[in-house]
């Protein structure tokens, strides 16, 4: 889950808003999306990964490599809600 600091393409507006239209496995597979693959973070890195089948475990995946993240570039530490 490693990610690096480094400049994106940006992703035209007209194209994440025709994203959130579209699962992200179809988007990212269409000729249209796939060129902006790498403008995406906190994904999971092979476009065949169980995560992008199961909601629970992209968002799971997704909250890790974005914790993991802030510690690792910013030294933040999320604490657990005690609610």
């Amino acid at each position: 889950m490693e990610q690096s600091l480094r400049l994106r393409e940006v992703v035209p507006a007209g194209v994440n808003n025709h994203k959130h239209m579209t699962h992200p496995v179809d988007f990212f597979k269409s000729a249209e999306g796939h060129p902006y693959w790498a403008s995406y973070d906190f994904k999971p890195t092979s476009i065949d990964s169980p995560e992008w089948k199961n909601e629970v475990l992209f968002i799971s995946y997704r909250k890790k490599a974005m914790v993991d993240f802030m510690k690792e570039h910013y030294n933040i530490e999320l604490k657990e809600n005690p609610q």
